[in-house]
């Protein structure tokens, strides 16, 4: 300070600054690299070498968190020439492929907004990848930031469908829309669609801003076509062929018995019921969704003489199974023809007239699978389900709450909420345990990830007047499981309705704390949260 020729001052704490990179911090001071960089001149900091920023960088990050956490000082830190410093040496990154350092100083000193100004063609990929690795392991609000930033990145170098699935794993309406409306490419925007019906999100196409005025009336209903999933079945059937798996399995084909010595069977089949509930299991999954198999749509060999003599193979196959048994093999029909509304509902359409009430339950159950994830005008499936809901039979009642939960997942349809709040709100003896469990679940999975207050509400009041017997029976804790699917992914948004569920019996409530933190951090890599879990797996 005392040098008569004080140019060159500036120019002698940026020498002295390099040399500093070599001496130890001091951990209640200001790092001596930084402390004479900020003193030193204005020139081009990439001069003096990448490992020199490097540094810098970190020092800035270090001294960033010790103004924040100083003691004593109650007015906000000045950190003015620290983010200038910053503003230096972001750009420099990200010009020499160091873009992960990049994000690193800018998580550091709060600013990671800011990155979406740096990023082009050339570097948004790297940058991008970096981020949604971040979000993995970051605390909330950082993981969300650092989503709504990559999403800022894509929308600004126009990856629309890259953009999409930020979107959909930030669950944000917002984004979503804003994706879609933004993208003006016609078979982009029909990919986009592909991807919103894959994940079962709706887009109303009529909205103001989502297609563009000058779109064609004909490419629209193919957009909202697509978006209904009205497709789904014609086209998995394609890809079925054009692989050529369409032939029918049957059970045998995956057991193959035959090859294992000694279990050949050597005399006349003896029918059990636990195997024949096991075959139209495996029956349902192998020729799920082809619309046609060897035990339920089509006469089976010994069934042929019955079927020329008026009878139905398929009734015989049913009632080859006992009490649940017979709801499994009339759903396992709804597995068969999965996605085909028009061609499928007429089909189980005739087991809803049996005087079998297992049966019956199981036909509700089959509607709402093949309505799965297809948006129909004349939404078949609530017509069909609606008055079961409310019937006597408990069996079929369940049947077609299942039913609506499988129908309408992730619609959040307005209809189904009124109708299966109404059943949960209902006294005890309106609506035994097992009821209120599979509602509860129904209504988890209609509303899955949205947080629905009204739902949400309800299953908490439900549950208060429940006595602990009854919720810790299998059937009643699956109330608790229908309760955390509201906030599946929702993170903290949860902490309210935890602090709710925390009167119920201490063994009860801590059994639905676990289930609710393990629904709202389902695939979010909270640290802190997994060390939790680990914990209590200790404890046993």
């Amino acid at each position: 300070n005392n040098s008569k020729n004080r140019q060159n001052i500036p120019l002698l704490a940026d020498v002295i600054s390099l040399l500093a990179m070599t001496l130890p911090h001091k951990g209640d001071e200001i790092p001596e690299s930084l402390k004479f960089r900020l003193l030193g001149s204005c020139q081009d900091i990439g001069s003096w070498g990448h490992e020199y920023v490097r540094n810098l960088a970190g020092e800035i990050g270090f001294e960033y968190q010790r103004r924040q956490m100083a003691p004593g000082s109650e007015e906000a830190p000045v950190v003015e020439d620290l983010l200038k410093l910053a503003g230096e040496i972001v750009p420099f990154h990200m010009k020499n492929n160091a873009e992960p350092e990049a994000v690193d100083l800018l998580i550091e000193v709060e600013r990671l907004s800011d990155l979406a100004l740096h990023c082009d063609e050339g570097n948004y990929a790297r940058t991008c990848m970096y981020l949604m690795s971040c979000a993995l392991y970051l605390p909330e609000p950082e993981d969300s930031i650092c989503l709504e930033v990559s999403h800022q990145i894509y929308m600004k170098v126009k990856k629309y469908p890259d953009a999409m699935r930020v979107a959909l794993r930030m669950s944000s309406e917002e984004a979503i829309n804003k994706t879609f409306s933004a993208c003006e490419e016609k078979l982009e925007k029909r990919q986009l669609a592909y991807m919103l019906a894959r994940h079962g999100v709706s887009v109303d196409i009529e909205a103001e801003g989502i297609m563009s005025m000058d779109v064609e009336e004909e490419e629209k209903e193919l957009v909202a076509e697509i978006l209904s999933n009205g497709k789904l079945s014609e086209q998995y059937l394609a890809l079925a062929r054009d692989l050529d798996v369409m032939e029918a399995k049957t059970p045998e084909d995956i057991y193959k018995t035959h090859l294992v010595e000694g279990r050949a069977p050597t005399g006349p089949l003896v029918d059990s019921a636990r195997h024949n509930l096991a075959t139209t299991f495996v029956n349902a999954f192998v020729n799920a969704g082809y619309g046609h198999d060897k035990l339920i749509t089509t006469p089976a060999p010994e069934d042929e003489a019955a079927a020329a003599g008026g009878g139905d193979s398929q009734v015989s196959w049913i009632f080859k199974n006992k009490e649940h048994g017979k709801v499994s093999a009339a759903a396992s029909l709804g597995a068969v023809l999965l996605w085909d509304v028009e061609g499928g509902l007429p089909q189980i359409d005739k087991y809803l007239y049996s005087t079998d009430h297992n049966v019956v339950a199981g036909a509700l159950l089959a509607v709402g699978m093949v309505n799965c994830h297809v948006r129909n005008e004349c939404d078949p499936a609530f017509a069909l389900l609606y008055d079961s809901v409310t019937k006597d039979d408990v069996t079929v009642r369940i049947g077609a709450i299942q039913g609506m939960g499988l129908a309408y997942v992730g619609t959040a349809k307005k209809e189904v909420k009124e109708l299966l709040v109404s059943v949960v709100t209902d006294d005890a003896a309106a609506t035994p345990t097992e009821v209120l469990g599979f509602t509860a679940l129904s209504l988890g999975l209609v509303f899955v990830g949205t947080g629905d207050s009204g739902c949400a509400g309800a299953l908490c009041q439900a549950l208060m007047t429940r006595s602990e017997e009854e919720l810790q029976s299998p059937l009643g804790r699956m109330a608790f499981l229908g309760l955390g699917l509201l906030f599946l992914g929702l993170q903290a948004k949860v902490e309210a309705t935890a602090e709710i569920v925390k009167v119920l019996s201490p063994k009860v409530s801590r059994y639905a704390l676990l289930l609710l933190e393990a629904c709202a951090y389902a695939g979010s890599g909270n640290v802190l949260k997994v060390q939790h879990f680990l914990s209590v797996c200790a404890e046993h």
